[in-house]
């Protein structure tokens, strides 16, 4: 400090600095403090009102488990015991029975070995099962093993406990007399069947007794290393959020492996129980059966095996759903309470005081309060004056729960004048005559249901108007009665579908069995409340908070929509809980109905659907398709998605960002979804707006984007398509003013539609212009956009009165080829630079051999897409010809080195030389046509970074090298005599690395044996030209170095100078080998 002082540099008061240190030492300690005593509460029963994740398992499930492998166990004990007395009386049977033989003069012959006799089948089952039990104990071990290990790591001194606990693991480490069976077993299975089957049994039990024995231990353990994370000394440069969440994230381990440690447990108990009925029954002879009345008892032990196994599957069942629900109950925001639960009164209140002794105080708190209402009035204006009820609230139940929705429709009216648009009483009737009917079915109330959180919130919804700062922009006259009849009519529907649907998920409950007191006590009440207000459009909670309302324009429907989807996800999981399970159920049906709506459609309307999620832009970038799963009807697109629609289109534009580390696109994914404010902002700072049109330039666009904020979100395309009606009803065009009028009123509807775009105009005119193409020139266009087509195509394109007249609208969105081509240089340097930083991070990581050959593959491939995305358009390369010359060259040297050896033989890695020249000759030729010298693509510019262009030059000159190596099929085949396997090989060689998977089906032996004999030419060619084999092996195409090479390939070396041939056929072949021929004469496929 007092260099830093000698140094001029200025430092805090010391007062100020104690002061400061005290009051953050002050927090912490308060909020420890503070969380210690909500972990400490207790309900009147005495149990902990804070619950985490992992400890959420009903102690009934566990003692139902341990009552159930008790039976399991009394009933094999019982077994014994009437083996015992069946043994007695079966000796008093076979004394009579020989009595009898006796004075009748003749005797019973008896199979040798029936006395005890074990089965083949129920002997592998009692082997698997003790290498189950083996195994078991093993892991337990295992995991015991390295929490002593983390206890020494972090330097703990080991306590009496935890000695003995090691000691225990020690002792049972040493018992390997499993291990000694089961491999006396494996070498004699025979003589094992009935000399070991007693000891297989005993050992199975004793492993279970050692693994209950262990169990408490590795929990103790467990618990241990818990406490030293929390304390830091574990993970401790980790956050303590990071902290919790490795703590959290082992408990709900150790959950699951109880779970499953005890069900495994007594399913080994189970097939112990069967194993030895079934024994029993096999050491019996007939007589002995009849007179101990066995069938009787084998009835009887089949269904109690049946019994236990059921109970085992419910309580195992029961205890995955447990693991994988929700705690009931909700976090309180306060440090050292994340993953704790407590019943929702407690939080509710706990979060209440926390949120008012957090606000913001002082200046800053107007500015946030007032951006708030602010986007809450332009929520408010252009939600207004229209009925999206549909589409909004109602997009997934109008496919999941027909029958809700209709009900639903009902209430809202459908138009306006009728309804809740009319009569402010409606919802009240139904609620009315929903909870008659409820009462008499037995079911829900409005009432009770919103006692367990669905939402019936009548006209107050997130899309209200006014309120706050502006809270007399309710009382202008007209605006307040259209609002509150809009916000009536949206309101009411989704009120009336949440009960609807929810009522009916209660049914289907009912129907299975279970009766009220019982759903409501397993919390799955509480569950289908929750997941019906998501899936209607309501969230208890925002995206982002309180700050959600800053940024975004309905954070909580913005978060129903994501639970939603979030459960559903979850939903596909094993033993995903009732909610879980529901939301899944739903999203499928809304996907497979409106897929299967949208394609019939368009396919009864003579459209095609497009199925592509992502496409290419002018620039060759990737973005999302706004046409996808698009119904396109008189002249417009329609989505039969509702918000899903943007929901997609946020992920999959989301995942292109991560890809390709686009920030600008990262930010275009949730675009759509800012607040009035942050749109606003966005807008004018960004110079254009989400659609592409600009917002700055003159005074009239400002006024235009300003003005925008006041049109409701129903009328956005309500000018465009009032415009273009305007121009069908002048024109006579019929089908455009059905387009219109349809368009209009899907609008109001709430249904998502655009009129078709210059780009699906001119797409359109493309494929028309490609069908009159010649059939070859078909095949070279097919797929492609339509600015990738010929000049003369896009000519005739656009000459199109309708994309003239829509090319003016925009001509500020359309770059110029110099912007395209700036962009295309800069995308393809920045990609190509991280191609080389990734390379480079695999060498110095070490990577060597077959790891590294890939690498350098995979290094090739991205930087030949990425020069073929960049230059793939004649626009770009006639520019650069005429403009950057110097970057021309570059993109055809680019392209040549980067052309890549394809991999034709994926048991081999055998590659084709030939079609990588094919590539370079093409660009070889167009470079010609450019006019840019071959010597300047040929020659390897580096790419400045020593460490890659280094391993680049060595890969290539080891690929060349090796190029004789991989040459030896065709050099082999030379031998063969013309005939039908001569063919057949030709056309294999010739064939790509899938057609080859074909050919080697439809011709295993003749393939297998030509491979086999090229392997042997190649290993030979390896031996004798050592200085190969050793870059054959350092390439990593093999790790087994040869020896010498054969006498009969001594003559190679000169041949491989010296001869066209780099690998001539009858050196190659041994003399002993004869050509392959077919089975049978004329055989024309192996069969």
């Amino acid at each position: 400090m007092g260099q830093g002082v000698q140094d001029g540099r200025v430092y805090a008061p010391l007062g100020d600095s104690l002061r400061n240190y005290i009051h953050q030492v002050g927090e912490l300690s308060r909020d420890s403090h503070i969380a210690r005593q909500f972990k400490a509460l207790k309900d009147p029963y005495g149990a902990s009102l804070a619950v985490m994740k992992a400890d959420m398992v009903p102690v009934a499930l566990r003692q139902k488990v341990t009552r159930l492998r008790n039976n399991i166990r009394q009933a094999t004990k019982a077994m014994g015991q009437q083996e015992v007395r069946g043994g007695v009386l079966g000796q008093e049977l076979a004394r009579r029975t020989r009595e009898a033989e006796a004075a009748a003069g003749r005797t019973t012959r008896r199979a040798p070995g029936a006395q005890g006799a074990v089965s083949k089948e129920d002997f592998r089952r009692l082997e698997k099962t003790l290498k189950e039990a083996e195994a078991h104990k093993a892991s337990v071990l295992d995991d015991m093993r390295f929490q002593v290990e983390a206890m020494r790591a972090a330097k703990k001194q080991l306590t009496a406990a935890d000695r003995k606990i090691i000691a225990l693991m020690d002792r049972l480490a040493k018992d390997v007399e499993g291990d000694e069976l089961l491999a006396k077993i494996a070498k004699d299975p025979a003589a094992a069947w009935d000399a070991d089957y007693i000891l297989a049994s005993i050992r199975i039990e004793s492993v279970n007794a050692q693994i209950d024995e262990l169990i408490p231990g590795h929990m103790a353990l467990a618990e241990t290393v818990d406490e030293l994370t929390f304390a830091g000394n574990l993970l401790a440069g980790v956050r303590k959020a990071s902290q919790i969440d490795v703590l959290n994230g082992r408990k709900a381990l150790r959950a699951a492996q109880n779970k499953d440690w005890q069900v495994a447990l007594a399913q080994r108990e189970l097939t112990l129980l069967e194993l030895e009925e079934s024994r029993r029954l096999a050491s019996q002879t007939a007589a002995q059966r009849r007179f101990l009345r066995n069938d009787i008892f084998q009835g009887r032990a089949a269904l109690r095996r049946q019994k236990f196994q059921s109970e085992l599957d419910e309580v195992s069942d029961a205890w995955q759903d447990a693991l994988h629900g929700n705690p009931e109950g909700t976090i309180i925001q306060l440090p050292g309470l994340e993953g704790s639960f407590f019943p929702q009164a407690v939080a509710d209140a706990a979060n209440e005081v926390i949120r008012r002794t957090g606000q913001l105080q002082g200046e800053a708190s107007f500015p946030l309060e007032a951006i708030r209402d602010i986007n809450q009035l332009y929520l408010g204006i252009r939600a207004t004056a229209d009925n999206s009820y549909g589409f909004i609230q109602g997009s997934v139940g109008m496919y999941a729960n027909q029958a809700a929705f209709a009900r639903a429709a009902r209430v809202n009216g459908v138009v306006p004048g009728f309804g809740a648009w009319r009569d402010p009483k409606v919802l009240g009737a139904f609620i009315k005559d929903y909870d008659h009917w409820a009462t008499k079915q037995g079911r829900l109330t409005a009432v009770e249901w919103a006692g367990e959180e669905l939402r019936v919130g009548g006209s107050m919804t997130e899309f209200f108007l006014g309120g706050g700062l502006f809270k007399q922009f309710e009382k202008i006259p007209g605006v307040t009665k259209i609002a509150d009849a809009s916000n009536r009519a949206f309101g009411s529907f989704g009120d009336a579908l949440r009960l609807g649907w929810a009522d009916d998920l209660l049914a289907e409950e009912l129907a299975k069995g279970r009766n009220l007191a019982e759903i409501r006590a397993s919390g799955d009440l509480g569950r289908i409340a929750e997941v019906a207000n998501n899936m209607t459009g309501f969230s208890k909670h925002a995206v982002l908070g309180s700050m959600g309302d800053v940024v975004l324009l309905a954070p909580k429907y913005f978060a129903s929509r994501f639970q939603t989807l979030g459960r559903g996800a979850m939903g596909l999981l094993p033993g995903a809980s009732i909610d879980k399970r529901i939301a899944r159920r739903s999203l499928l049906r809304m996907i497979g109905y409106g897929a299967a709506l949208t394609e019939a459609i368009n396919f009864a309307t003579g459209n095609e659907t497009d199925r592509r999620p992502v496409i290419k832009n002018a620039r060759g970038e990737w973005r999302y398709n706004s046409n996808f799963y698009r119904v396109r009807f008189l002249g417009r697109d329609y989505s039969l998605f509702g918000p899903w629609d943007s929901m997609l289109r946020l992920l999959v534009t989301a995942g292109i960002a991560a890809e390709t580390r686009s920030i600008p696109t990262a930010f275009d994914a949730v675009r759509g979804m800012t607040s009035g404010v942050a749109n606003n902002i966005w807008d004018f700072v960004a110079g254009e707006d989400f659609n592409g049109k600009r917002t700055r330039d003159n005074s009239q666009q400002i006024a235009r984007r300003l003005a925008s904020n006041f049109v409701p979100f129903s009328a956005e395309q309500g000018t465009e398509t009032a415009e273009q009606l305007y121009r069908d009803i002048r024109d006579k065009n019929l089908k455009g003013v059905a387009g219109g009028v349809v368009g209009l009123a899907a609008e109001f509807e709430g249904v998502k539609s655009a009129p078709l775009s210059m780009t699906d105009i001119a797409q359109s005119l493309a494929d028309e212009w490609v069908a009159t193409q010649p059939l070859e020139e078909q095949a070279q266009y097919e797929g492609k956009a339509y600015f990738q087509l010929p000049v003369r195509a896009r000519d005739e394109i656009y000459k199109n009165d309708e994309v003239k007249r829509l090319q003016e609208k925009m001509p500020d969105t359309l770059p110029s080829i110099k912007e395209q081509v700036a962009v295309s240089m800069e995308n393809f340097r920045h990609s190509k630079a991280d191609s080389v930083e990734k390379l480079e991070r695999r060498v110095r990581a070490g990577s060597r051999g077959k790891e590294l050959t890939e690498a350098i593959q995979t290094y090739k491939s991205d930087v030949w897409n990425q020069s073929q995305s960049a230059f793939s358009r004649d626009e770009i390369i006639d520019y650069l010809n005429k403009t950057e010359p110097g970057n021309l060259e570059d993109m055809f040297r680019e392209a040549y080195w980067s052309a890549q050896l394809t991999i034709v033989n994926q048991q081999t890695g055998e590659l084709s030389y030939d079609a990588r020249d094919k590539v370079r000759k093409q660009i070889l030729e167009r470079a010609d046509d450019e006019g840019v010298d071959r010597e300047l693509i040929t020659n390897r510019r580096p790419t400045q970074n020593t460490v890659v262009d280094e391993v680049l030059a060595s890969y290539d000159r080891d690929q060349e090298a090796l190029r004789p190596l991989w040459e030896v099929p065709e050099s082999v085949l030379q031998d063969f005599p013309p005939g039908q396997n001569r063919d057949t090989l030709l056309d294999y060689l010739a064939a790509d690395s899938t057609d080859r998977v074909s050919y080697r089906d439809a011709y295993p032996m003749l393939i297998k044996a030509f491979d086999a004999e090229v392997s042997r030419v190649r290993k030979n060619y390896r031996g004798l030209f050592p200085d190969i084999g050793a870059i054959y092996l350092k390439r990593g195409y093999s790790d087994i170095p040869v020896g010498e090479a054969p006498e009969e390939v001594a003559g190679l070396e000169e041949r491989r100078r010296t001869g066209p041939n780099p690998l001539p056929a009858p050196l190659a072949r041994p003399q002993s080998f004869a050509p392959i021929q077919p089975a049978q004469p004329g055989l024309q496929r192996e069969r």
